[in-house]
């Protein structure tokens, strides 16, 4: 079957499933270009055909079900041998419907890779207006691909838990009360999930082939005026702040300390929309990441020249730290850096500024706190 849909239970039988075959030879017939076809795991009647073609487009999955760990993070089948022996003979192109990430270990030798996850039954359609510039890609990753396998997390059993003794309730709270019954009703070995949150981008250790939220595009975008401002200065400057991705959630700033605000211009030639990335910084706590997702939004349709202003308002919990401890607690940080970009490796502009507490002042029983940019 066709790569469009999960496997297992995730799999949806769809009544009109357009392959990628199928809507892409009905596009280049449009366009006067005739399709040669090789759909079988035949490496060398691959071969033999890319000899009669200009370029060589190759459409690999990989896909999972419950209850089963994928083997590897290769394509599935002879999809890398495949790719790796195109590449060799005629400018290629990798489509890629996958479940998850994946290894690209090809990636310096083909011309162009997409990413389409598993896209539902019309993903032959979206491949095709893409590959002949009826619309420009425009979405990002959600996930790092990474560089190498090393790049991943493993399965750690080193520091897994064993069952503790019944005892053991009285001294902890209710949550991890649960744990101790999980934990007594099956003895074995459990996974420790110890890396915390350094995960994906996260992390100062894993290095990315594509990195979390990446993703281009046949234009180009030119970011300017990045600006954070007190959420009650962007209250009154109205419909000034402009009507971004966030302004449905209060682009003025209801309910936000502060609220960061760039300029997103087409600066290329093609009409396309970008999607702009927001992530926090907060130098004061060791603990955290360097880089924290805390905010997206994407542009309407921009043609060249056109510009859009978008909002991005953070609460109190999007500037606030979680504290580990008998009660847990979110800490609301003093020095916050904020990053402006097209990724979490495509960082266009940073922006500090303090959270300083007012004196004499109280508001729901927390003092108000103003924002000052520096």
């Amino acid at each position: 079957g066709e790569y469009y849909s999960g496997g297992g239970s995730g799999h949806v039988h769809a009544a009109s499933v357009v392959t990628p075959l199928d809507a892409i030879t009905r596009r280049a017939r449009d366009a006067n270009i005739e399709v040669l076809a090789s759909a079988s795991d035949d490496l060398a009647a691959a071969e033999r055909l890319a000899l009669h073609a200009d370029v060589v487009i190759v459409v690999a999955g990989s896909t999972t079900v419950e209850n089963l760990d994928r083997p590897s993070y290769g394509l599935d089948g002879q999809a890398d041998q495949l790719i790796f022996a195109m590449a060799q003979k005629r400018p290629t192109i990798v489509l890629m419907q996958v479940a998850g990430a994946v290894l690209t270990p090809w990636r310096e030798q083909v011309a162009a890779t997409a990413c389409l996850f598993l896209g539902g039954e019309a993903t032959g359609e979206a491949w095709a207006s893409v590959l002949f510039g009826d619309v420009s890609p425009e979405g990002k990753l959600p996930i790092m691909l990474p560089a190498s396998a090393q790049d991943v997390i493993e399965p750690n059993q080193a520091g897994a838990w064993k069952a503790r003794p019944s005892s053991a309730a009285s001294t902890h709270d209710a949550s991890d009360d649960m744990t101790v019954r999980v934990l007594q009703a099956d003895s074995r070995r459990l996974v420790a999930y110890d890396e915390g949150v350094f995960t994906s981008y996260r992390s100062e250790v894993f290095k990315a082939a594509f990195p979390f939220g990446h993703g281009l595009s046949y234009t180009s975008f030119a970011y300017q005026d990045p600006s954070v401002i007190a959420a009650a200065r962007a209250a009154d400057r109205g419909s000034d702040v402009g009507l971004g991705a966030a302004a449905d959630s209060g682009c003025e700033g209801k309910d936000a300390l502060a609220v960061a605000r760039v300029t997103v211009v087409n600066a290329g030639r093609w009409p396309g929309r970008e999607v702009v990335q927001v992530y926090a910084e907060f130098p004061a706590d060791p603990n955290s990441p360097r880089l924290q997702l805390r905010g997206f939004g994407k542009t309407a349709l921009l043609r060249p020249g056109d510009s859009e202003v978008l909002c991005f308002p953070f609460s109190r919990r999007d500037l606030s730290v979680y504290q580990p401890g008998a009660w847990g607690m979110w800490k609301l940080q003093d020095v916050v850096r904020v990053h402006i970009g097209a990724s979490s490796a495509d960082l266009r502009y940073t922006l500090s500024f303090k959270i300083k507490e007012a004196s004499g002042s109280l508001r729901d029983g927390d003092k108000d706190r103003h924002v000052h940019s520096e």
